[in-house]
Parts: C-alpha cells; sequence; structure tokens
C-alpha cells in the first residue's frame, strides 16, 4: 500500500483516508487539505495489502481516525480493528465489500476479476457517465489493476469487520459498484443517502466536513468539561426547567422501563430526570467521557452509547420517552433527526427537549456565516410531519450581561460553544468584532439566549 501525506494540521490527531480500487496519488485532489481536522494521509494502491507503516505513523498521534471510500471503507475497518483507531465516516462502500447482501454482489465480482481486462469500463460505471471524473483514477496497466482485485479478493473473506461502527456511512443512490440497496442493509438507520454515481467528490467533501464539525464539537465539550458546570449557567437552568416541565405537564414520560438522553453532555438534565421504578436510561454524546460524567448523576442502571446519534443502532432498543437538553440545533439534518426519534420511540411514547432558536447568540450573527437554527413554529411543523403530536411549546428569550465583548468569547469557550466559531477568530477580525459588537445603554456587552421547550408525543397506532 501507498502513503501520502496530504496536509498537516498541527496537532496530535491524524486522520486516514483510504481511497478504493484502481486509486493513485490524483485521488488526493479530492480531499482538501480543509476537509481535515489534523494531519492527513492518503491511502492507495492494494496490490500488497500490509498496514505496518500506517501502524508506526499511528504511534506518533494520540488520535488517529479512519475513514474510506469504496472498498477503502473495508481497509478502514481493518486497520481500525488492528489499531484501535476511532472508525470515522464510510462513503460509498460496506466492512463485507462482497456480499450478496451487504456489498457487490459475489457473482458480480468474481465475474469482474475473472474477466478484468478494460480498465475505462470500470472507471465509466464508476464515474456515472461523469468522464471527467475518471482523472481521480490510477494509470496503471490492466495487469496491475487486477492484481489489486486478486490482492483485495484474498483478504476480504479473512475475518469479520461488521462490529467496526463509522461515526456515519455516506452513500450514492444511482452507485453502479455497490448497489443502494445492499448498503441500506449494511448500515440501516445511519446510512445518509444523496444523488449521484460511486465516485461522489461532493458525498465524499460532506462526509469530511462532517467528521470534522463532530470532532470539533466534541472536543470542544471535552475541553470545556471542568468549566462548563460553573460557566454554562443557562444551560443548567433550561435543564432544571424542562425536567419541571415534564413532570407538570406530562408526568407519564417518567413511567416505563427504557429511555434514552441525547446530547447528555456534564449532566445537567440526567441529573434532575426522575423516572418511576426500576428503569434503564441510555446516553448518548459525541463524547464516551462526557457520557460517563452524566451517568454518574444517574442513580439507576444507565448505558452508554457515544458516537453520533444519527448513525446509532441503539442495538434495536426502543424508547418509552426520549429527552434532550440544548442539544438538537447542533444536529444539522432535521429531517433525519424527526424521523429517527419517531422511529426510536414506542407507540405513545413522549419526546421532551429544549433547543435553541433563530434570536440565539443573534448579537454573534453579523459576525458568522453557516448558523442554522430553527424557530419554533418551524420545529411543531417537523414535529407534526413525523408524525408527532406537539403536546406544549415555549420560546423564550435571556440575557447575559458581560464587562466587554472579549469575556462573551471567554464565556463561550468555556462553555464549548465556540468550536461552531473556531474558523472565525483571526487578528483583524478579532479587533472588528471588538469594535463592533453591540453594548447595552451601560456600556455592557450583552449576549441573548432563545431556549425552546418542546413536549410531544408519538400516537399509537
Amino acid at each position: 500500500m501507498e502513503i501520502l501525506k496530504i496536509s498537516g494540521g498541527g496537532r496530535r490527531r491524524a486522520q486516514i483516508f483510504f481511497a478504493g480500487f484502481a486509486c493513485g496519488k490524483n485521488f488526493a485532489k479530492v480531499l482538501r487539505p480543509d476537509l481535515f481536522y489534523g494531519d492527513a494521509y492518503l491511502v492507495f494502491d492494494y496490490r500488497k495489502i500490509d498496514f505496518s507503516e500506517l501502524l508506526k505513523i499511528a504511534l506518533g498521534y494520540s488520535e488517529v481516525e479512519a475513514s474510506g471510500w469504496s472498498f477503502g471503507v473495508w481497509a478502514a475497518a481493518k486497520f481500525c480493528k488492528m489499531s484501535g483507531a476511532r472508525a470515522g465516516v464510510a462513503v460509498c462502500g460496506s466492512t463485507t465489500p462482497v456480499s450478496d447482501i451487504l456489498g457487490i454482489p459475489r457473482k458480480i465480482f468474481n465475474m469482474t476479476l475473472s474477466g478484468f481486462s478494460d480498465p475505462d469500463k470500470f472507471f465509466s460505471r464508476a464515474c456515472g457517465g461523469d468522464s471527467g471524473l475518471k482523472k481521480f483514477f490510477s494509470g496503471r496497466s490492466a495487469s496491475e489493476l487486477k492484481r489489486e482485485l486478486e490482492s483485495f479478493a484474498e483478504k476480504f473473506f479473512s475475518e469479520d469487520l461488521s462490529g467496526v461502527g463509522f461515526a456515519r456511512a455516506f452513500a450514492s443512490k444511482n452507485d453502479a459498484i455497490f448497489p443502494i440497496s445492499n448498503l441500506r442493509r449494511a448500515f440501516g438507520e445511519g446510512l445518509s443517502e444523496r444523488e449521484g454515481g460511486h465516485l461522489n467528490p461532493k458525498l465524499i467533501e460532506e462526509a469530511l466536513l462532517f467528521l470534522k464539525n463532530s470532532s470539533k464539537i466534541r472536543e470542544g465539550f471535552e475541553r470545556s468539561s471542568k468549566s462548563y458546570a460553573s460557566e454554562a449557567l443557562v444551560q443548567s437552568r433550561i435543564a432544571r426547567k424542562l425536567a419541571g416541565l415534564i413532570e407538570r405537564k406530562i408526568p407519564e414520560a417518567f413511567c416505563g422501563k427504557n429511555f434514552l438522553e441525547i446530547g447528555c453532555g456534564v449532566g445537567f438534565l440526567t441529573g434532575e430526570l426522575s423516572p418511576k421504578g426500576e428503569s434503564l436510561l441510555c446516553l448518548n454524546d459525541l463524547s464516551e467521557n462526557l457520557c460517563g460524567l452524566a451517568a454518574s448523576r444517574w442513580k439507576g442502571s444507565a448505558r452508554i452509547f457515544a458516537g453520533d446519534f444519527l448513525s446509532m443502532d441503539f442495538e434495536n432498543l426502543r424508547f418509552d420517552s426520549i429527552f434532550s437538553a440544548s442539544c438538537f440545533h447542533w444536529i444539522e439534518d432535521r429531517e433525519a433527526l424527526f424521523s429517527k426519534l419517531k422511529f426510536l420511540l414506542k407507540d405513545g411514547g413522549f419526546l421532551a427537549f429544549s433547543t435553541f432558536g433563530k434570536k440565539n447568540l443573534k448579537e454573534l450573527l453579523p459576525f458568522l456565516s453557516g448558523v442554522n437554527y430553527s424557530d419554533a413554529e418551524e420545529i411543531q411543523n417537523l414535529l407534526e410531519e413525523n408524525g408527532f403530536e406537539t403536546e406544549f411549546v415555549l420560546s423564550e428569550e435571556e440575557e447575559m450581561e458581560f464587562g466587554d465583548p472579549v469575556s462573551v468569547l471567554r464565556h463561550l469557550k468555556a462553555t464549548g460553544v465556540n468550536s461552531k466559531f473556531a474558523s472565525f477568530w483571526t487578528r483583524g477580525k478579532l479587533e472588528d468584532f471588538r469594535s463592533k459588537y453591540p453594548l447595552n445603554s451601560f456600556g455592557k456587552a450583552v449576549l441573548t439566549y432563545n431556549p425552546i421547550y418542546v413536549l410531544a408525543r408519538k400516537p399509537h397506532r
């Protein structure tokens, strides 16, 4: 295997991207350096599958993450199992790459392997007819590429990698190599589908940006976990109020056996929940460390499911109630969010959550881009479109005062929120921020929070 370092992020963190069959150095042009968070490596050419050099590279980092495209998904999973690296994103491939139900049908793979003589024919299928994408493949000869396929075939069936869980899987609906129906079976609810063919640069970009943003959010909250309890006063009050609303308006939400909390963080809401009788609380957050902190605030049985919520299968558990405080605004795909919430809830189950509305951090909006909040009406419409019955919705505004604009930034950093805005703070923009940030009549810098509280039910069929 060949290894190419494509960016250096100056961190003790490495991201390794495993390209698929027939790729060469040109594939690096698909992977812009700004799509990564840390040092980035590209792996390609699997005529000799040997992970020893990669394992040596991994030893130099405190955190390693592996992702892949096509057959590279299998290679990434294999590397994760060998090294203990975190599994990143899987794009247009599966951990069982040759399978009649989870990958490329065995008959098609065997026919391709035995008769491989025209690389251009394969490139055309992989590119979905877009000849401009062929430049990203290798210029190796047909015999060399056939040897690469043979090398894959020798290794594919050596061990079961289905237990390697990627943060999220992405697939193209018109993939002519990996049937979309098989990838749906392979990844279930954790699969994000988009238009396009097998080699889909836009999809790879989306997947890597998702991974980058998730990593920044997770690390931001982990770094701030010690200061969060004392600084996140608004979030703490929101959690207490949400728990109180549940107790007063839908107390039956605390009745049942299985509960789920999404985005548990340090456990503000966890410690306020009051289930009736013996029950199991499943805790979900991007950070396993934070899940552990939240679990320490829970008096009953708890299980931790760390990772991206949309990719979690929760071992086929279904829940009597689902809770979440100050989390859902981080999940950009709202349609997928509410669809999965409905899927996980039992009939008659309750959904109780708080999120933030469009006026949240409104003083910062002139300086930022890409911030996507929903107002109460939009949230209620999404709930109803997904079959929920809304029991209660409340939108509020709360202001915090700070001595100066820089103190606002310190507050955001101490609560982990600055991870959303990390790319903003250059020296010049910081000065611009100081001079333009709005002050009230007392010369104080005000920061507005706009919490929205929602109580809903999944009706009986």
